[in-house]
């Protein structure tokens, strides 16, 4: 526990708001928080115009002129136990049902909240009893006179202050339950590779004989050797310069011939279709004398000095003719 007093949760049965005051219910006000039962808020509003005694008709109504600006509140937790089960087959009155509901509420709000100290002030003692036969830890009743001296002079009963002692000494055990687990749990947590063996198994692996190799060799056992990848030297490598360039000048070779084709054919078009200008611009750059070729004639001369060879028509005729001649 944080404190020495743990919070106070006041749970009222019926009849204390019966035997009670306004300035009792605003002095309970400081001591804890007040809850009410959804059974006991519905007997009492109730009692408020079916009472069977004028006194208790008269304080209903007092108390639900109280309630709204109170802060206290109404609940409806609750929560069974073996403990406050009924007999079987037994006709149970109104009270007996009260009871009971108002009981397992006490013990729903005592389980929903742990760390507070819930009190069921009621003046009916089997309902006290019924409480402390639950043996839990943060759930104890009183009666309404306790609660009483309790609001006037700011003395706990004797109920309330076992009640926070248990509590402590539980705490206490709970922190120091919760310190040796953390100090028993190792900090740092290694790989099982590297866990050591006990003293026991680290002597009886040493005693044992060493293991005798096998006859046949082990496939898994022997290392499988990867060759090592061999660059190639530079010397392997073709020279990509060079290739480019002969390649270049292999492309720049062919082109010249196709150009010088291309004009040799063009002229010899060129003399056939139109002989005369051909001759003509021949002659302009002082190329050497071709023959002639006119009305399907071709007249070829030689600059041989034996004789001189001449084509007339579909006639081959040579006249070789000495120098003399």
């Amino acid at each position: 526990m944080a404190g020495s007093l743990p919070q106070i949760l006041l749970l009222f049965d019926i009849s204390v708001i019966l035997n009670g005051s306004t300035r009792l219910w605003r002095g309970y006000r400081q001591i804890g928080a007040c809850w009410l039962p959804q059974v006991v808020l519905d007997e009492a509003r109730f009692l408020q115009n079916r009472a069977p005694d004028p006194s208790q008709e008269k304080i209903a109504r007092e108390f639900f002129r109280f309630y709204p600006d109170s802060n206290w509140q109404a609940t409806d937790e609750t929560m069974s136990h073996p403990a406050l089960q009924p007999p079987t087959g037994q006709q149970l009155s109104k009270r007996a049902r009260q009871v009971i509901a108002i009981a397992e509420c006490a013990y729903g709000v005592s389980q929903h909240f742990p760390e507070q100290l819930v009190v069921l002030v009621s003046d009916y003692q089997p309902l006290l009893k019924r409480m402390q036969a639950l043996q839990v830890l943060n759930l104890c009743g009183i009666t309404g006179l306790a609660l009483k001296q309790w609001s006037l002079s700011g003395n706990r009963p004797e109920t309330i202050n076992q009640a926070c002692l248990s509590m402590k000494t539980a705490g206490i055990r709970q922190r120091t339950a919760e310190v040796r687990q953390k100090d028993v749990q190792p900090k740092n947590v290694s790989s099982p590779t590297s866990i050591r063996q006990p003293t026991s198994i680290r002597q009886t692996a040493q005693n044992l004989p060493a293991a005798k190799p096998s006859a046949q060799p082990s496939v898994t056992a022997r290392p499988k050797t990867r060759k090592p990848k061999v660059s190639p030297s530079r010397r392997d490598v073709p020279n990509i310069h060079k290739i480019s360039r002969f390649y270049a000048l292999s492309q720049l070779v062919s082109l010249v011939i196709s150009l010088a084709g291309f004009v040799i054919v063009g002229f010899m078009v060129w003399r056939l279709i139109q002989p005369e200008k051909f001759q003509q611009f021949w002659r302009r750059y002082n190329l050497p004398q071709l023959g002639r070729i006119s009305d399907g004639q071709e007249n070829f001369e030689s600059h041989r000095p034996l004789g001189k060879a001449h084509y007339r028509g579909s006639a081959f005729t040579v006249r070789i003719q000495s120098p003399e001649n």
